[in-house]
């Protein structure tokens, strides 16, 4: 079923009707992104919800989601949206490459991106949802001067909160920023950013995923399904091992040395 609001389409997957599937769990709107290096998040919420069974996807025209599908691995499009215990979850599996430079990739993205983060927040909040937590970790500090922004080990766990900024010294992804943000201009009542460390030389970091777990279920009445993080994360594995060997048959392929062409022919 599709409900559309402004730039956003949401279809619930088994045609229940989103604002009361959004009014009956809005105890919490939980947001992160499986894309983030590390896949602290990933790991976390893997183990609280399904993440392949969402309930619903949130769609925009502005977002790419451009894919050539296979049935032997489909892959499917939109922001997936889960409801557990009361709360709503949102993956946001799609989020366009911000560039720093140069400077007009970085306006391009925000004309992007604020419009659908709006038009879900505002919705959301239509249908009595008064806090965002964004759960997410410190891994985008490795490119950054660590004597500023330091890295903090992956069993460490911290909140900060955009309604009483703090002096913490925190450089943010794009989007655990702007959902807590904008989320604070529209008047909710809580607005913040759960953050794990993280150790810079593992591109999946089970540790910061389990310490984020662990505070998750500490702040929130949130179920856990046994042993789902932990397959999670053998698939990841594989996933990982699968890109490696890729990679390295398109390097063997680049790096070929080429024989001079024979002329003895004909």
């Amino acid at each position: 079923m599709r409900t559309k609001h402004d730039t956003i389409d949401i279809y619930t997957l088994d045609g229940s009707n989103i604002d009361t599937m959004l009014g009956t769990h809005n105890k919490g709107l939980i947001i992160f992104t499986e894309h983030e290096y590390g896949c602290a998040s990933h790991l976390a919420i893997g183990g609280i919800v399904d993440l392949q069974n969402p309930h619903a996807k949130v769609l925009t025209h502005l977002i790419n989601n451009n894919v050539f599908n296979q049935t032997e691995d489909y892959e499917d499009i939109g922001w997936d949206l889960y409801f557990s215990s009361g709360y709503t979850i949102l993956n946001v599996t799609r989020w366009p490459q911000t560039s720093l430079i140069p400077p007009e990739q970085s306006m391009s993205t925000w004309i992007h991106v604020y419009p659908p983060v709006r038009d879900f927040l505002e919705v959301a909040k239509k249908n009595g949802h008064d806090s965002i937590y964004f759960a997410s970790s410190t891994t985008i500090h490795d490119a950054l001067d660590n004597k500023v922004f330091k890295i903090y080990d992956s069993k460490d766990v911290f909140i900060y909160d955009f309604k009483q900024p703090s002096q913490d010294k925190l450089f943010f992804s794009p989007p655990t920023w702007l959902f807590p943000h904008i989320g604070k201009m529209m008047g909710y009542k809580d607005c913040k950013a759960i953050i794990s460390g993280h150790n810079p030389d593992e591109r999946m970091d089970w540790d910061a995923g389990m310490a984020l777990q662990g505070r998750l279920l500490s702040m929130f009445d949130l179920p856990i399904i046994e042993g789902a993080s932990l397959d999670l994360k053998h698939e990841l594995e594989g996933i990982f091992d699968k890109s490696d060997k890729i990679m390295g048959e398109i390097e063997g392929i680049i790096n070929k040395p080429t024989s001079a062409p024979n002329h003895m022919w004909g």
